[in-house]
């Protein structure tokens, strides 16, 4: 996982479990010195969160005729995200291009990038 993806607030795993970017895990991910000699971080498996129907559901999103959008998003754009070939893929509009969604960290950036608002 890039730490340069990462927000605070962003969820991933650690050793496994589901956590919350936090002030001081985001600091010492991007600073390689204090990482290493951070014994306890060096030691976490630190990893992204695989994006399911489930985080869809957790975020509030509204299940639309091939996809997933959201109030906020659909009030700036026509965008859906669509579950196709076995990855999410976010269209912006009436267009053939679309990102490849695969993380829920990537989902939550993606969102705060068009709304500026955190995903509820």
């Amino acid at each position: 996982m890039n730490p340069k993806e990462l927000r605070i607030g962003n969820y991933i795993q650690i050793n496994e479990k589901v956590a919350n970017v936090n002030f001081e895990l985001f600091r010492s991910l991007h600073e390689k010195e204090k990482a290493i000699s951070n014994k306890n971080l060096y030691t976490l498996k630190v990893s992204p969160i695989e994006l399911t129907d489930e985080w869809f559901n957790t975020f509030g999103f509204e299940i639309r005729a091939k996809g997933y959008t959201d109030s906020k998003l659909s009030a700036i754009t026509t965008a859906e995200i669509i579950k196709e070939d076995g990855e999410f893929r976010f269209y912006p509009g009436y267009t053939h291009a679309y990102i490849s969604i695969k993380y829920v960290h990537q989902l939550q950036n993606l969102y705060f990038s068009l709304t500026h608002q955190e995903i509820q």
